[in-house]
């Protein structure tokens, strides 16, 4: 891309995207203007794995249920946890 073309792009002259980059690239991350990239945190504390067997019948059941709600399986699974866990209490 053209340097015009650029500037038409991003609005900044490469002189001052230059002067933008510099504390970045010098490993100064300036208030308010980092963003996470990726997907979001499901909590905010660490996530653990857990494995476990589920019959495949009952594993069917769950990707068509969690389908149906328009979730993944991973959720649908997380959603029935906390569900149980609340009614144990």
């Amino acid at each position: 891309m053209a340097e015009k073309d650029l500037e038409k792009f991003f609005g900044y002259t490469e002189t001052e995207l230059n002067e933008m980059a510099c504390p970045f690239e010098e490993g100064e991350w300036p208030e308010g203007v980092t963003k996470l990239l990726g997907r979001p945190r499901l909590a905010n504390e660490e996530i653990k794995v857990v494995s476990t067997k589920i019959p495949a019948s009952e594993l069917e059941l769950i990707d068509r249920r969690a389908k149906a709600a328009g979730i993944t399986r991973s959720q649908f699974i997380r959603d029935a946890c906390r569900s149980a866990v609340a009614r144990a209490l």
